[in-house]
C-alpha cells in the first residue's frame, strides 16, 4: 500500500516534509548562487535571481518522485516556458493591457488543459510558477531580448541541481519515492447525459473561467486602488484560485490565505523596518521562511501563505521598499481585496459545489473497495494493485475533508443538539480501514486466496458496498444486509479485516441511507462534476 496512507502521525509526516524541505531549500540555494554569478558577469538584473529560486522551488515539489522520462520532459519544458514568460513580462512593461491578458490567459488556460489527462496537468503546474516570478520581481531587469532568453539557461540550472540533490537524496534513502495522489483522466460514461448550459460544463473549463475572472478582477481593481502594489492583489487572487477543490474548498483558501499572509506580512513587515537596505539578514531570512513553508505546506495552508508572503516584504525591503505601518495596511487590504475577488469568482460564476466533488472523490474509494472485495476471492494477483488504489483514492478525498469537517463543526456548534450524520462522518469511518484493507491486500503467496474469509460474510459486505454506492448516487437499491455474528472463538485475520469494513460501511451507510425504489434522484449527483479524477482506463470499476 502507498505510504502516504499509513503515515498519518504528525511526527512522521513532519520528518518526511523536512527532509524533502532540506533537500529542496539545498537546491534552491545552489540555483541561486549559480544564476548569481551569471547575473554579475552578464548584468542580467535582478529577475534572474527570482526566476532561479521560484523555478528551483518548482521543479523540487513537482519532480519529487518523477521518474526518469518525467525528468527529461521537464529539462525540455522548463526552458522554453521560462522564455515565454519572460517574453509576457515585457509586455507587462511596453504594453501593459496586451501583457496582463497574455498573462491572464497563461494561468487560466493550463487548468482547461486538465482534461486532457496527468501529462497536461503536470505541464499546468510548470507554467505558473515562471509567471509568478515575473510578477513578484521588485525591480525591472534590463529590457531586451538578450535578457529574456538569459531565462533558458536559468531554467536548465535549477532543474540540474533539482534533479541531481534529489537523486543523492534518493540513493541514500532520504527521500521517499511513492507518488503522491494524483487524479488522472476518467472519459465521461456514455449514458450519462450532459446538463443544458452552463451545468453541462467540465469542471476545468468552469475553473479555467474562475481563474481568468479573478485575475482580471485583481488586474483592474489592483490597478485603480492600490497603484504600484497591484502585484500582492494579482498574486493573492491567483494562489486563492489555483488548485481549487468546489467553492467551499475556494472559501475555504481566501481564509487561510488572509490569515496567514496578514500575520506573514505584519511580522516581517515589522522586522524589516529595522533592518537596512540589501541587508545579508534579509537574504538569509527569505531562505529560512522558504524552507519552513515548504516543510509545513502539507499541513495547512496557512503556513505556506505565511511564509510566502513574508518571504515577499523581505524581498521588496531588500530593494529598498519602505514604508512602515502604511505599507503594511496597503499590503493587507490589497491580499484582504484578492481573496474577496477570488472567492467571489468561483462562488457566483459558473460554481462548482464543493459537495459535489465530495461525493464524486467518496465514491472512488467505494469503488476501489468493491474491486479489492472482488479481487480477494477471484483475482488474488490484483488485490495489491486495488489495495494501492484505495489508498491513493483516500488520499485525494482527504483533500477535500477538511472542508466537509469545519462544515459539520459549524453546524453542530450552531445547533447544539444530539451529534446529526454528517458526510464528514463518512471520512471517519474510511480512516480505520487503512489497516483491515493491507490485510485483505496481501493474500496467500500461493494465489490461491486461503486469506478471502468466510463466504457469507464476504458477500454481505460487498452487498452493502454496492448498496452504499447506490445510495451515494441517489439510486435506488434493496437497503443493507446485516452482517453475520462473529464465531464465539474469534475470527482470522482476513474475517476480522472484512468485519472492520463491514462496519465501516454500516457507519457510512447511516450518513447515506438507502434510497427506495420510485424516489425522486438527484441528477446533479450523477452528472455533478466531470473533474477527471480517477485512474488509468481498465484499473476502476465505474464509481457513483
Amino acid at each position: 500500500m502507498s505510504s502516504y496512507a499509513v503515515r498519518n502521525s504528525f511526527s512522521a509526516r513532519l520528518r518526511v516534509e523536512g527532509v524533502h524541505a532540506a533537500v529542496a531549500m539545498a537546491a534552491v540555494v545552489a540555483t541561486f548562487y549559480s544564476a548569481m554569478a551569471l547575473e554579475h558577469a552578464f548584468r542580467l538584473g535582478v529577475g534572474v535571481l527570482v526566476l532561479a529560486v521560484a523555478l528551483s522551488l518548482t521543479a523540487a515539489r513537482t519532480e519529487r518522485t518523477a521518474s526518469r522520462r518525467r525528468r527529461l520532459a521537464g529539462l525540455v519544458t522548463m526552458p522554453v516556458l521560462a522564455v515565454v514568460a519572460g517574453g509576457v513580462g515585457e509586455l507587462m512593461v511596453h504594453l501593459p493591457t496586451v501583457g496582463k491578458a497574455v498573462f491572464t490567459l497563461a494561468l487560466s488556460g493550463p487548468i482547461w488543459l486538465r482534461r486532457f489527462g496527468p501529462v497536461a496537468a503536470r505541464a499546468g503546474a510548470w507554467v505558473a510558477m515562471p509567471f509568478i516570478a515575473v510578477l513578484v520581481t521588485p525591480v525591472p531587469g534590463p529590457v531586451g531580448a538578450w535578457t529574456v532568453l538569459w531565462s533558458a539557461p536559468i531554467a536548465v540550472l535549477a532543474w540540474g541541481w533539482v534533479a541531481l540533490l534529489q537523486t543523492a537524496a534518493r540513493h541514500l534513502g532520504l527521500l521517499d519515492t511513492t507518488p503522491p495522489p494524483r487524479p488522472a483522466p476518467e472519459p465521461r460514461r456514455r449514458n450519462a447525459p450532459r446538463k443544458a448550459g452552463w451545468r453541462g460544463l467540465s469542471a476545468s473549463t468552469r475553473m479555467a473561467v474562475q481563474m481568468g475572472l479573478s485575475l482580471a478582477a485583481a488586474f483592474l481593481v489592483g490597478g485603480l486602488l492600490f497603484g504600484r502594489h497591484w502585484p500582492w492583489l494579482v498574486i493573492t487572487a491567483y494562489v486563492v484560485s489555483a488548485g481549487n477543490r468546489g467553492r467551499g474548498d475556494v472559501l475555504h483558501k481566501a481564509a487561510l490565505r488572509f490569515a496567514g499572509a496578514s500575520a506573514g506580512t505584519i511580522a516581517v513587515t515589522v522586522l524589516a523596518s529595522f533592518l537596512p537596505r540589501h541587508a545579508t539578514a534579509d537574504v538569509v531570512a527569505i531562505f529560512v521562511l522558504l524552507g519552513i513553508g515548504t516543510a509545513l505546506r502539507q499541513f495547512t495552508y496557512a503556513y505556506w501563505a505565511g511564509c510566502v508572503t513574508g518571504v515577499l516584504a523581505l524581498l521588496y525591503s531588500y530593494f529598498g521598499e519602505t514604508g512602515g505601518t502604511e505599507l503594511l495596511g496597503v499590503r493587507l487590504a490589497a491580499i484582504a481585496t484578492g481573496a474577496v475577488l477570488a472567492a467571489a469568482a468561483h462562488w457566483f460564476v459558473l460554481p462548482v459545489r464543493s459537495a459535489d466533488v465530495f461525493r464524486k472523490r467518496l465514491g472512488a474509494v467505494l469503488a476501489a473497495l468493491a474491486d479489492l472485495l472482488r479481487a480477494v476471492r477471484h483475482e488474488p494477483e490484483r488485490c495489491a494493485e486495488h489495495g494501492a488504489r484505495f489508498a491513493n483514492d483516500l488520499a485525494l478525498l482527504e483533500q477535500v475533508a477538511r472542508t466537509a469537517e469545519l462544515h459539520r463543526m459549524l453546524l453542530r456548534r450552531r445547533a447544539r443538539t444530539a451529534r446529526a450524520a454528517h458526510p464528514a462522518d463518512a471520512v471517519d469511518a474510511l480512516r480505520t480501514l487503512a489497516e483491515p484493507v493491507r490485510v485483505l491486500a496481501a493474500p496467500a503467496a500461493d494465489g490461491s486466496g486461503a486469506t478471502a474469509g468466510p463466504h457469507h460474510l464476504r458477500a454481505a459486505v460487498a452487498a452493502n458496498v454496492t448498496e452504499l454506492r447506490r445510495a451515494l448516487g441517489h439510486r435506488p437499491g434493496d437497503g443493507h444486509r446485516p452482517l453475520p455474528p462473529a464465531p464465539p472463538g474469534g475470527e482470522d485475520p482476513a474475517s476480522a479485516a472484512l468485519r472492520a469494513v463491514g462496519t465501516a460501511v454500516e457507519r457510512m451507510a447511516e450518513v447515506f441511507p438507502s434510497v427506495e425504489a420510485g424516489a425522486a434522484v438527484d441528477a446533479s449527483v450523477n452528472t455533478a462534476v466531470d473533474t477527471a479524477e480517477s485512474h488509468a482506463p481498465g484499473t476502476r470499476a465505474r464509481a457513483t
